[in-house]
Formats: C-alpha cells, sequence, structure tokens
C-alpha cells in the first residue's frame, strides 16, 4: 500500500514541471483581445439558456446511459 501511494506522490512531482512550463508559454505568448464596451446585461441577453440546458440534459442522459450499462435489468 506505502509503494502505491509514493508512486502516485512521484507521478505528481513528474508532471508539475510540464504543468508549470505550459502556464509560463500560456502566459507569455497568450495575447487575448477582450471586448470593450459590453455590459454584463448585453452578454446575458445575447447569451443561449435553451442551448445550455438542451446540452446538461443531453450529457446527462450519457452519464446515465454510461452509469447504467454495468448493471443488468434482470
Amino acid at each position: 500500500m506505502l509503494r502505491n501511494r509514493r508512486k502516485t506522490y512521484t507521478n505528481f512531482l513528474d508532471t508539475r514541471p510540464t504543468g508549470g512550463a505550459a502556464a509560463a508559454i500560456l502566459f507569455f505568448f497568450l495575447n487575448l483581445n477582450p471586448h470593450q464596451g459590453r455590459t454584463l446585461e448585453q452578454h446575458v441577453q445575447e447569451f443561449d439558456f435553451v442551448g445550455l440546458v438542451l446540452v446538461m440534459a443531453g450529457v446527462i442522459c450519457l452519464l446515465i446511459g454510461f452509469n447504467s450499462s454495468e448493471t443488468s435489468c434482470e
């Protein structure tokens, strides 16, 4: 059991430099152009809440199907 925990911890330590390098590259080279002059109310009016609800319902149905596929209907 201790060996398993040690392996997990070393895997975590091995991935930190990769994540740090990715964060540094994004910080220095990602140029975002923020949109000026739009209020929160304008963003809310333009947002597609019906589409959001439909996508969430579809994903939930898919996850329920995946979850129940392990059990039989006997």
